[in-house]
């Protein structure tokens, strides 16, 4: 993959990066393009869908510290020496940094990139294939998880918010791939219910039958898993390490927390499971909020952006 992204760069930097007026490229497959642009006199623009290499290996690194036991599921960005030097210098090559959410943004100013010199253009979603549904406001409250099962989404301080509840009220449910080693789950298996893997119609009908979706994610560039849940009507608890701030409206279509707020979190949950008329409310604001971030309204706001652009680089 690393070599595939450096060929596919010298391809384009050859033959395409001089053509139009402003050159946009992707995080990772862009270096050699970026530069060829500014040399023609074009505007280079990069884009940053999930945080600077700097800041990712920081995060991760500290938090495998925090908990051994989880190491094996968080990822340290361990890419080839050439790779990460590639990784490292594109934000500098660039006129332009084009960042998904404020956590990307932040990641890029502190590895040294000018605050003016990055915009923020959250992600688009085909919201069509996640409708809205009205949730029965009956039962335990049932606690949504979808993403990969490991200390990178935070899983652990999601169970502990759970345990610490001890609540029959409340139903975790845990949807998506299982770590290779699933050692590190086994004490937390009264707290959960495991839905094992499924396909978008089955991620989409679970949202529909749940009541609340919980991302405590340590490092998640954006979360489109977020405004998936939303659009069905789902409120949403998730960290200030994720697309939540720019989505989110707080105590409105849902709530945004630190990642290791576990306290917080547990008050967040025992709030939802005592106020369902309230939060059924917060679930129809999720879906109005949600349709702000269509493929529709995506491409507005990238020609907003773009011409912009071109006014920034006119001055």
């Amino acid at each position: 993959m690393f070599q595939r992204d450096a060929r596919f760069d010298q391809w384009v930097s050859n033959r395409w990066a001089h053509e139009s007026d402003v050159f946009w490229g992707f995080q990772g497959s862009c270096l050699d393009s970026l530069g060829a642009a500014r040399a023609s006199g074009r505007t280079a623009v990069c884009e940053f869908a999930t945080a600077h290499v700097t800041s990712a290996t920081r995060i991760l690194s500290e938090e495998a510290e925090k908990h051994p036991e989880w190491a094996g599921t968080i990822s340290n960005f361990h890419f080839p020496d050439w790779y990460r030097e590639r990784l490292e210098r594109e934000p500098f090559e660039a006129d332009f940094c084009v960042a998904a959410s404020s956590f990307s943004q932040q990641s890029l100013i502190d590895a040294g990139i000018d605050s003016a010199r990055i915009r923020i253009l959250p992600l688009g979603a085909d919201l069509s294939q996640f409708p809205f549904v009205a949730r029965e406001q009956n039962g335990p409250l049932k606690v949504l998880f979808v993403g990969g099962i490991g200390q990178r989404k935070g899983i652990k301080y999601l169970l502990e918010a759970v345990k610490n509840l001890n609540s029959h009220h409340i139903q975790l449910q845990l949807l998506g791939p299982l770590p290779a080693d699933t050692s590190p789950l086994d004490e937390w298996s009264p707290w959960f219910d495991y839905l094992g893997r499924t396909n978008q119609t089955g991620v989409a009908k679970h949202m529909q039958e749940a009541d609340v979706l919980v991302l405590p994610s340590v490092f998640e560039g954006f979360g489109l898993v977020i405004l998936e849940a939303m659009a069905t009507g789902l409120p949403v608890i998730a960290s200030t390490h994720s697309c939540a701030p720019e989505v989110i409206e707080e105590a409105v279509s849902g709530f945004v927390l630190r990642h290791d707020d576990v306290n917080g979190l547990s008050n967040k949950l025992a709030w939802c499971a005592e106020n369902r008329s309230e939060l059924s409310e917060m679930g129809r604001a999720a879906r109005q909020r949600a349709l702000d971030f269509s493929w529709e309204s995506h491409t507005n706001r990238l020609k907003i952006l773009l011409d912009s652009l071109e006014v920034s680089d006119g001055s």
